[in-house]
């Protein structure tokens, strides 16, 4: 059976009393440099264009996110990711052992107060695609009686 699997959770950007989005950063460690999976207009991967960025902290802004979601290929490595104030000490951390990309997401243009920091273990189509989900990109696939397991840890400081 093919598979891909990712989650979308969602951290608040007010997790002190007068927060606002814009005091926020979000912070990844891990690996030296990570590709960066640039979308296209439609909304697809676009790995021919995957550049190697060593941005490791991204201030939080609408404009931020008005490309879409920010996705780095990790392939497999450790990786932490904190989305933390700029003006207190409160903080929330996301680690995972092994996923293939790290998505971080907003809403654009709309105000909603979060940002999703998302372990994929598997990535949306590419712009390439065939359609066809047993070659999509790092889909996963499992014989009968197999088992997936994947993990992440969320940390609230």
């Amino acid at each position: 059976m093919p598979f891909g699997i990712g989650a979308h959770p969602a951290f608040s950007t007010q997790l002190q009393v007068g927060d606002e989005y814009d005091d926020y950063v979000v912070e990844i460690t891990g690996q030296k440099s990570r590709r960066f999976l640039p979308l296209n207009a439609e909304g697809l991967f676009d790995l021919d264009k995957a550049t190697e960025k060593d941005l490791f902290e991204i201030n939080v802004s609408r404009e931020t996110f008005s490309n879409d979601a920010i996705v780095f290929c990790n392939d497999g490595a450790p990786v932490e990711v904190v989305l933390k104030s700029k003006k207190h000490n409160h903080q929330v951390k996301m680690t995972s052992d092994d996923t293939l990309a790290l998505g971080i997401w907003s809403c654009y243009p709309k105000d909603g107060q979060y940002v999703c920091l998302e372990p994929w273990w598997s990535i949306a189509d590419t712009a390439d695609t065939t359609q066809d989900f047993r070659k999509k990109y790092g889909i996963k696939t499992l014989a009968p009686n197999e088992t997936f397991n994947a993990s992440f840890k969320i940390a609230i400081e």
